[in-house]
């Protein structure tokens, strides 16, 4: 059997770039994917998307708090639930700027280095809002782009860049690459995470929390 991964995230297209880097990392070390799901936000069969946004991570995660997160994880009673082997939470960088909630509330993006940022979001999932078990650690895995996802794929198929961890590279995505795109932005950042996936040497010599969570992945995968 392979690996279930369930993904908690900002927002559909968020899902469906980190949908992307998941299989790959995951198959690039050697291991099988079964099922891989968004939890949050919710989407239809017809791609009709319920309410996203940093402010739905942190609602999911503090519903989910303290045991809450085990029926995730924990094996179900009945063969016809579903549980996962890793659960991916999701949450750019940008939200140390506007988050009013403990502990980044006080955190200040314009003095942070890349990693303390990084740092600052791993630790308000984790050990904050969703109050992992110690024996749960390895099976949760965070993806914090110190800005915006779309830095991942900018480093990738975007202009050759020494900051795309700290710069807008939302507006440069959609004003560059993704203009040459043809289709709606679903499809544009489905097109461009396919790309993207094959380039991950550009992505890792251009941003750490790619590398960060590449390896936090990589260890959850070998552990599951």
């Amino acid at each position: 059997m392979g690996l279930k991964v369930g993904v908690v995230c900002e927002g559909s297209h968020d899902y469906n770039v980190l949908k992307r880097f998941i299989s790959q990392i995951i198959r690039e070390y050697g291991e099988t994917l079964d099922t891989i799901e968004c939890l949050q936000p919710t989407v239809s069969a017809t791609f009709q998307v319920g309410a996203g946004g940093w402010a739905q991570v942190r609602a999911w995660c503090m519903r989910n708090g303290g045991q809450g997160y085990r029926v995730y994880l924990d094996k179900p009673l009945f063969a016809t639930s579903i549980h996962y082997d890793i659960l991916v939470l999701h949450l750019d960088g940008d939200v140390v700027t506007h988050c009013d909630s403990e502990p980044l509330s006080g955190v200040r993006a314009d003095t942070m280095s890349v990693s303390e940022i990084i740092t600052a979001i791993k630790s308000a999932i984790r050990d904050h809002w969703l109050k992992i078990e110690e024996h749960h650690e390895e099976r949760i895995v965070v993806a914090a782009p110190v800005r915006h996802l779309e830095a991942w794929l900018s480093a990738a198929i975007g202009p050759a860049l020494a900051d795309h961890e700290i710069i807008d590279t939302k507006e440069l995505f959609r004003a560059g690459p993704a203009s040459s795109y043809s289709g709606e932005w679903r499809e544009k950042y489905i097109v461009a995470a396919t790309v993207a996936t094959t380039r991950t040497d550009a992505i890792k010599r251009a941003c750490l929390s790619y590398r960060t969570f590449e390896a936090d992945l990589r260890a959850s995968a070998e552990s599951a």
